[in-house]
Formats: C-alpha cells, structure tokens, sequence
C-alpha cells in the first residue's frame, strides 16, 4: 500500500530529528569545550616584581602596564602566569602572589555562553592579577633578587618547554653577605658575590626562558655602583640554555622617588 502524503511527513520529520541528534552528538564530542588549565603546563610566565624600595608613581603604574600587556599580547590561553614579588623576607620566604593559568574567554557562541566566559576571565584571572600587581612597595634593608631568582630556577616554577621571566627591579643587590652598595671594585663584583654563597649555588640556570630586566631607575646611585651592578648581572644571567633562551634590557620611567636613595649609605 502506497505511504500516504501525511505518513511520508512523519518519515522526514522523524529522520530530520535523528539528523539533528547526531549533528548534536558529534558536537559535542568534537567540538567539546577544552579544560580551562592543562594539566601538564607546556608554557609559563613568571613576573618577579622588586618591592623592597620606593617608586615614582609613573614607574608604579608602567610596570602594570607592561605586565598586562606581555600578558594579553604573548601569553596564550591556558598557560601558566604566577606573580612573586621580592620583599626583605623573601630570601627565606619566597611565595607567589599570584598563580593561575590564562582562561578562556574567546568561546564559540554557538555552543557556549560568551558572555559568562567573558565574566569567568574576569572574575577568576585578570581581576585576581591586577590586584596583586597593585601591591604597594615596602622599604626594606635586605633586597634578596639574586636569591629569588635562583630559587625559582631550582623550582617548577620555571620548568616548562617555553618560559617567560618578566623582572621588574632596580637590580641593587643588597642582602646578607653582598650588597651593591658597598662594591668598590667592578671587576672583582662577581668574586665578591661567589664568596658570599659558598655552600649555595651561585647563579641559576636557565631553561628554555626568555628573560626580560626592566630596570627601575635610581638617580640617586655613584658610577661605580652602577657599575659594580651591571658587571653582576651580565655573569649572573650568562648561563642560559635551550629553545628560545634570550635576555632583553629595558628601563622603566620615573626619576628619585620618596626615600629612594636610603640605601646608598648601607
């Protein structure tokens, strides 16, 4: 018996929903969302941030700026940003301020919701990284950066295929044993600073770590202090290794700020 024209519609409409089903099972198998965080990271970016001495305001809200832009111009969805900042203490206890991976933000509309997506990258990340890269400095006698540095390069901190370390410091070494301050000597700086780590290890290795100094100015400083720190710095950050290791000089704005000189007589 031939099918009639009512039966032949219930067969299209049938086969149409089992159509779309499928469309809709293979969807959401295939195009499943991704996992905010993997859990194997292959990239990472640390930002080391000097708070042992004061800033100008302009230097302050420059080293915002840079870092939210490294951020949101060359970290990529999914890898790993953590925020430390170096304190008098930090020698001893050194703790990130910050840790979380970049969230997904960019999501395909057709199958998830933009606008709670863009709410979740605020809420769970930038706002969380803003606030920690408002914390104001705090005058301190010890500023430990070399030590902090070498003990993220012992740490998972920096373990990754691909690494970013973002430095933001006047990179004037003061701490127990060695101080920039007291260096009479530019030539014998180095020597000067492996005595004061015997039994430590004296310089970190870096791998596979892209490395940005952004300098925050101290007018303040002799010649010879400057130059005492700069001959440090060039053999401290001269053992790097693997794909993509750099390391890039940049200086940040501002001239003396308030008690930014008090060390210069330590």
């Amino acid at each position: 018996m031939a099918q009639s024209r009512k039966d032949k519609q219930g067969v299209y409409l049938i086969g149409g929903s089992l159509a779309f089903m499928t469309l809709l099972a293979f969807t959401a198998v295939y195009f499943k969302p991704a996992p905010p965080c993997p859990a194997q990271p292959t990239r990472k970016t640390v930002l080391l941030v000097d708070q042992t001495e004061a800033m100008t305001t302009q230097t302050f809200a420059e080293i915002r700026a840079r870092a939210l832009a490294w951020i949101t111009d060359s970290v990529r969805t999914g890898e790993i940003v953590a925020v430390y900042a170096v304190k008098g203490n930090s020698a001893s206890d050194l703790q990130p301020v910050f840790v979380q991976c970049k969230l997904r933000w960019d999501v395909n509309r057709l199958f998830e919701n933009a606008e709670a997506a863009k709410k979740n990258y605020r809420v769970g990340f930038t706002d969380p990284l803003i606030k920690a890269l408002q914390i104001a400095p705090v005058e301190s006698k010890r500023s430990p950066i070399a030590q902090a540095l070498i003990d993220l390069s012992l740490s998972d901190a920096l373990r990754a295929d691909t690494v970013s370390l973002l430095v933001f410091s006047d990179l004037l070494e003061n701490d127990r044993g060695f101080s920039v301050y007291t260096c009479s000597n530019p030539a014998g700086v180095v020597a000067q600073f492996r005595r004061a780590r015997v039994g430590a290890q004296e310089r970190p290795v870096f791998q596979n770590t892209r490395i940005q100094l952004h300098a925050i100015p101290r007018p303040g400083i002799s010649s010879n202090q400057l130059r005492c720190r700069d001959a440090l710095w060039i053999w401290f950050f001269g053992d790097a290794q693997g794909t993509g290791a750099s390391l890039d000089l940049q200086y940040l704005p501002g001239g003396p700020a308030t008690n930014g000189n008090a060390r210069a007589d330590r």
